[in-house]
């Protein structure tokens, strides 16, 4: 996407947002999901394997990747389910 279409696509977004409509789109990036969205899902493989606010998906992200570092396996996903709140 270029740069103005980027611009006007989260524009749009965040104003859905302010207006109470339900947004539905993916991208790569939890922290730019969070800025807009107060339920974040993460689709891993065709399924959902975590939900919730997208602060709290980061923290248990990176709690998981400590562990995974501490363990020294850092290696491919292994499909588990992150846990976190779920959205109301």
């Amino acid at each position: 996407m270029d740069v103005g279409s980027r611009r006007s696509f989260w524009r749009m977004i965040r104003q859905f947002g302010h207006e109470g409509r339900t947004n539905a789109f993916a991208t790569h990036h939890l922290q730019e999901a969070d800025e807009v969205a107060d339920c974040v899902v993460v689709i891993n493989r065709g399924k959902a394997v975590a939900n919730g606010p997208g602060a709290t998906l980061q923290a248990a992200v990176a709690r998981r990747r400590a562990r995974r570092a501490r363990r020294n396996r850092l290696g491919p996903a292994d499909g588990s389910v992150v846990r976190a709140s779920p959205c109301a």
